[in-house]
């Protein structure tokens, strides 16, 4: 009687952790009009454009800097707008190269001086740029990045409305990258669109950002956060962005193109991210949404597990094999069902965000990522935290 109420239990245990994992992950979340939120073409007849300034940080990427700069010059824009490129006013082969472009009327440079103590060379090009900016809307992005089209800029720009604030688009990365980067970051984008329509925008990693010069200065920047050798992205959306402030560009002009970074160069990025949250706010809600679902998942893998050693253990007892044979049936059923509904959600956004991410893979990276985000705090922990700041004695 014992060994049938634990096999009863298991069984409705394992039924309950089935729906719930099931609709709990960030792909199930991820609802059309989240997707579609973005102002469409059908919109810009008699719309008012803003000017808009780009700016793009360069250090030591001229190779990737010939590539990008051509394409940023040159948008299908019906209103004003400057590319000002931010550099080291040591770099002397970028600042060459940029000499021969002073023909084109768009194209403006500005300095980083060469030594900046107690403060991130990056954010302090962001400054410097914004500084520069003749125009209020900014529109943040990096010399590996390559929009997609000659409509990236009227894509991202169309979204800028009264009440916005910041414009967040997305980005994939080029086709030779490890298919794991891709869903580590598409399922990021999932959680942070959801973040986004409950009014509580966490952060963006992906270097496709539009904001408001004037917010930016009147809120001192990057103050807070200056001496963090990462959180370029993140800490503006943490910072500026605030309850239905915040607009998403997801069409497919939109998209940026990013350099694929070797394996070294994503852990540190990791890495880096993993201090960065440390200081942003509102993380709470972000970080137990996640860790709920990971639990969830793993929760049912457990019970599972426990359901097919249960079934098989107890097969060959008198009186327990229609139990045990239910029971086993109940798990393989709940584990079809599952793998069909998560790798449903996963399909629609892989669809919409043009991820070439096989379906087979999403069981498999689902697993993964709870350990590498494990991993990965424990790399953290190790860590000499110096790594992570500026103030290196």
């Amino acid at each position: 009687m014992a060994t049938q109420n634990i096999i009863l239990a298991l069984g409705a245990a394992l039924l309950l952790a089935t729906l719930l994992t099931s609709f709990m992950n960030p792909f199930f979340r991820l609802k059309r009009k989240d997707a579609e939120a973005d102002v469409t073409d059908d919109d810009d007849h008699g719309k008012s454009w803003p000017c808009v300034s780009i700016v793009i940080t360069a250090s030591n990427n001229l190779d990737d800097l010939r590539s990008t700069l051509p394409h940023l010059l040159h948008q299908d824009y019906p209103a004003p707008y400057e590319v000002i490129v931010v550099l080291d006013e040591l770099d002397k082969e970028l600042d060459d190269y940029l000499t021969q472009l002073d023909h084109q009327e768009r194209l403006y440079r500005t300095f980083i001086p060469p030594s900046s103590r107690y403060l991130s060379r990056k954010k302090l090009s962001v400054t410097v740029g914004v500084k520069a900016a003749k125009h209020d809307w900014i529109l943040l992005t990096e010399s590996t990045c390559r929009p997609n089209s000659n409509q990236w800029l009227r894509s991202m720009a169309r979204n800028c409305q009264p009440s916005c604030q910041l414009v967040m688009g997305y980005g994939h990365y080029e086709e030779d990258a490890n298919p794991f980067y891709r869903f580590e970051q598409l399922q990021d984008t999932c959680y942070l669109l959801h973040e986004i329509r409950l009014g509580n925008p966490y952060y963006t990693r992906i270097p496709n950002l539009m904001f408001r010069k004037k917010q930016f200065i009147e809120g001192d920047g990057y103050k807070g956060s200056l001496e963090f050798t990462s959180g370029i992205y993140e800490f503006i959306v943490n910072k500026y962005g605030q309850g239905g402030n915040v607009a998403t560009a997801l069409s497919p002009a939109s998209v940026l193109t990013i350099h694929t970074p070797t394996e070294k160069e994503w852990r540190a990025q990791q890495l880096l991210y993993h201090h960065a949250r440390r200081h942003l706010a509102r993380g709470w809600h972000h970080r137990m949404l996640l860790y709920m679902d990971h639990l969830l998942l793993h929760t049912y893998l457990l019970l599972l597990t426990g359901s097919l050693a249960c079934a098989v253990i107890t097969l060959s007892q008198p009186g327990l094999r229609f139990h045990a044979i239910a029971l086993l049936a109940l798990a393989i059923l709940t584990l079809v069902l599952t793998l069909a509904l998560r790798c449903h959600a996963a399909r629609q956004a892989i669809l919409y965000f043009n991820e070439p991410i096989e379906l087979w893979r999403i069981p498999l990276y689902d697993l993964r990522l709870f350990w590498h985000k494990l991993l990965t705090a424990i790399r953290y922990a190790l860590k000499d935290k110096t790594y992570f700041t500026t103030h290196k004695l």
